[in-house]
């Protein structure tokens, strides 16, 4: 269902673990817009987990939960003002005339509505085709019970901000399998899973976004075998993603693949959204 409002806002192991280096051809991150206030949103975060349980090395997801959709009677337990605010930020640089849930947007450079799993699929292949900016080395380590440290360096792939200018990034932190039993509100009744969720979020500019490090923490009720750590370089006025790597927190007895990354626990089979339409549907409110 589409919903239209006038325009104001848019609604959409105490181990060291490996470094993980995405290869310098074939980056995509997969970035989704998305609330529990939102009735169009459950088939695009269902999409966002098929591309996850794909498990493509060079592929990437984080889901930002937008809170204006809270004042329709559920809060969103995910959501936070300063990701709504990245949102029109997204949509200013991509000349988006409306904010909407459910917004995906790949590599900063295309949006989309995120429930369309085959433009989601074009998209990842598009991004994923070009080679990045950067080549983005992550290594996690000095885990315990409260936090990680993340540590990176990128290694420029071509010409582009040679100095080092103009660039900022993302350290992300970010939970799959989160499940929560809506209680009001347009998905009452609902049960929802999350996988991407963002949980920890900082931005680094000028040179320790070349090179450093940063202490992660975990937030309350944060489950370590179901992070991730992502780095993402940034062009700091457009957005568009420059390079990116992830590390998962999962403990070693858990699957992986071959560069030590988790794989998703539970099954999500690869197929159309059931009654769900390709193209999928928004929720739009005007800012």
């Amino acid at each position: 269902m589409l919903h239209f409002f006038p325009r104001i806002l848019l609604v959409i192991a105490a181990v060291i673990l490996p470094v993980a280096s995405v290869p310098a051809s074939g980056v995509a991150v997969l970035e989704l817009f998305t609330s529990e206030g939102c009735s169009s949103c459950p088939p695009a975060d269902r999409v966002l987990s098929l591309v996850i349980a794909k498990g493509d090395p060079g592929v990437m997801a984080v889901s930002w939960h937008v809170d204006y959709w809270n004042r329709l009677g559920w809060i969103d337990p995910y959501s936070r003002k300063e990701i709504s605010s990245r949102q029109e930020d997204v949509c200013r640089s991509l000349q988006s005339p409306q904010l909407y849930t459910p917004q995906a947007v790949v590599n900063g450079r295309v949006h989309f509505v995120g429930s369309d799993l085959d433009r989601t699929r074009s998209a990842i292949a598009e991004a994923a085709a070009n080679t990045p900016a950067y080549r983005v080395n992550l290594t996690v380590g000095n885990r315990n019970k409260k936090s990680v440290t993340a540590s990176w360096k990128l290694d420029r792939t071509s010409d582009v901000l040679q100095d080092g200018r103009g660039l900022r990034l993302d350290v992300i932190l970010t939970e799959d399998h989160l499940v929560t039993e809506v209680k009001s509100g347009d998905n009452s009744g609902r049960t929802l899973t999350h996988d991407a969720v963002l949980r920890y979020l900082t931005t680094l500019t000028g040179p320790a976004a070349n090179s450093g490090e940063a202490v992660v923490p975990f937030p309350d009720g944060f489950r370590a075998e179901n992070g991730k750590v992502l780095v993402i370089a940034r062009a700091a006025k457009s957005l568009e993603v420059l390079g990116a790597a992830r590390v998962s927190l999962a403990p070693p007895d858990v699957k992986s693949d071959s560069d030590g990354e988790g794989k998703l626990v539970r099954q999500v089979q690869d197929d159309p959204l059931p009654g769900q339409p390709r193209g999928g549907s928004a929720t739009t409110r005007s800012r």
